[in-house]
């Protein structure tokens, strides 16, 4: 876990309102979808199940924060260099 935050709020080279933007951008749909993910895993899971499930979304959040972060990353350094 400490890993996950390590690297998911690691300063990049360039710094500017653009890279807070996606940060920004990136922890609002890595927070939607964890909060899909625990609503229909309510729905669906139940006794300590329950409790296993909550306890790897706590590492999913960061897991999708990363994922989204860095996607968006490379779509904008990509069209940077066309």
């Amino acid at each position: 876990l400490i890993g996950l935050y390590m690297v998911a709020f690691s300063k990049e080279k360039i710094e500017d309102e653009f890279i807070n933007a996606l940060r920004m951008d990136a922890m609002i749909k890595a927070f939607i979808l964890n909060s899909i993910i625990i609503a229909l895993g309510s729905l669906a899971v139940y006794g300590i199940h329950y409790v296993y499930m909550l306890s790897i979304t706590q590492y999913f959040v960061l897991l999708a924060y990363i994922i989204i972060f860095q996607y968006n990353m490379h779509k904008y350094t990509c069209k940077n260099e066309e």
